[in-house]
């Protein structure tokens, strides 16, 4: 989900920190939170539909649809690296639980990392 190996470390360090725990209990407690997450992950779901009966044989588009962005069933918060990365693809207009991720690391503006990791480097 995330290709930066420093992203990868610091949202591995949010889920060490129960940051899913308190992110599902966000879910269960405010209304429109959830809300906007379970609308996001129909959205991402229609897309995924699309692409996989666009480009993918039927069985691989029949077991691989009405997935959430962590890919599991939709509105399942499993993963914080997918959902960070659904929030950069979505240029942070979209995915409110990567969102608060990105927040809690910093902020929009926070530069990931000081030195580009060579897998980074084009």
């Amino acid at each position: 989900w995330l290709t930066c190996p420093n992203a990868t470390k610091l949202v591995s360090r949010l889920e060490s920190e129960q940051t899913i725990e308190k992110v599902r209990k966000l879910l269960k407690e405010h209304t429109g939170f959830r809300e906007r997450f379970l609308f996001e992950e129909k959205r991402y779901s229609l897309f995924l539909n699309e692409m996989l009966t666009r480009y993918c044989p039927g069985d691989v588009a029949r077991a691989l649809s009405n997935r959430g962005v962590s890919g599991g069933r939709l509105g399942t918060l499993k993963c914080l690296h997918s959902h960070v990365a659904f929030a950069i693809l979505g240029n942070f207009s979209t995915g409110v639980v990567g969102n608060i991720c990105i927040e809690r690391l910093g902020g929009v503006d926070n530069v990931w990392c000081r030195d580009k990791p060579s897998v980074c480097v084009g």
